[in-house]
Order: structure tokens, then C-alpha cells, then sequence
């Protein structure tokens, strides 16, 4: 039962994080408020940051785009079908819609609470508009579900939070 390392809240990328800093959005549109979406959302608005992020060392050590040129998603149909298995053509078809979906959400909530008095009252909301796109989105999300731990928290629901050590 010894501590062996203890991490302060305010180091970890994690979805109460993202909630604070993107709340407008968050609040008029529930189903982006999905953790995995919170939290790639984040990223992308961190990585342009760039050196301004505090996560900025982190975030310059994760894969680039390049590197996940093998995940499943981007498998075509003859790929996922050689693995013979229904449950693999399942996980394929569906991690090809949820991340398709995440982007497409999260694009038009932004699309629905932007105006010009966003760019003003929430400078970090108009950057993220700025800089997401399908490929900077499906960074995020693959690099929340390859490297998130899960957080219990104080509460019996876990959420995925990125530990930058």
C-alpha cells in the first residue's frame, strides 16, 4: 500500500479539464460532451498551442498522424475481412463510425455556438474551430484510446484522462 508516484489533477489532460475550457460548447451540445470527444477535443486545441501548452513537451511525444496509418479505421474492406473474424469486421466498421461521428460532432456543434462574440468571450473555442479537421480529430482520438488511463475518480463512473510524465 505505498505511494509510489502521486500526479496532480492540474497536470492531467482529463475531461473535467476540457469541460473548463470549452464549456460554452459543451453546454448546448450534450453528445459532444462525450469524455473521448472532451478530451480529443482538448488535444487538438493544445497541440496548436504549441510551445504556449503546458502539455506541450507531452503532446510533441505523441504519434503524429503518420504513425497511425495502421489503425483499424483506415483498414479497406479486404483487410478487416482477411482477419476472419465477425467480431474484428464488427470493431472495424465501428471504430471507422465513431470516429467519423466524433469529428462530425464536435465540427457542428462549433458550427452552431460560433459567432462573433465567441471569438471575443472565448478565445480558446474560436482556436479550436480554427485548427480542427477530420485528420487533427482523428490524432486526438486515437491518441486518448491508445494512451488514456481510466479515472475513478471519487465516483463509480471512470472517465479516460491523459497522465503527461
Amino acid at each position: 500500500g505505498e505511494r509510489l508516484l502521486a500526479i496532480p489533477r492540474s497536470a492531467l489532460m482529463s475531461v473535467p479539464a476540457a469541460r473548463a475550457v470549452l464549456a460554452p460548447l459543451f453546454a448546448g451540445s450534450p453528445a459532444v460532451a462525450e469524455p473521448t470527444r472532451a478530451l480529443a477535443a482538448l488535444l487538438v486545441l493544445e497541440r496548436a498551442k504549441g510551445p504556449r501548452s503546458p502539455w506541450a513537451s507531452y503532446i510533441e511525444s505523441l504519434p503524429q498522424p503518420e504513425d497511425q496509418t495502421h489503425f483499424v479505421d483506415q483498414w479497406s474492406g479486404a483487410d478487416v475481412a482477411a482477419v476472419r473474424e465477425p467480431w474484428f469486421e464488427t470493431l472495424a466498421r465501428g471504430k471507422r463510425a465513431e470516429v467519423q461521428a466524433g469529428y462530425r460532432g464536435l465540427a457542428d456543434a462549433l458550427e452552431r455556438h460560433f459567432s462573433s462574440q465567441t471569438e471575443t468571450d472565448w478565445p480558446e473555442l474560436a482556436a479550436l474551430r480554427r485548427e480542427l479537421s477530420f485528420d487533427s480529430y482523428r490524432w486526438a482520438f486515437w491518441n486518448v484510446e491508445s494512451r488514456a488511463f481510466l479515472d475513478r475518480g471519487s465516483t463509480d463512473t471512470a472517465f479516460p484522462v491523459l497522465v503527461p510524465l
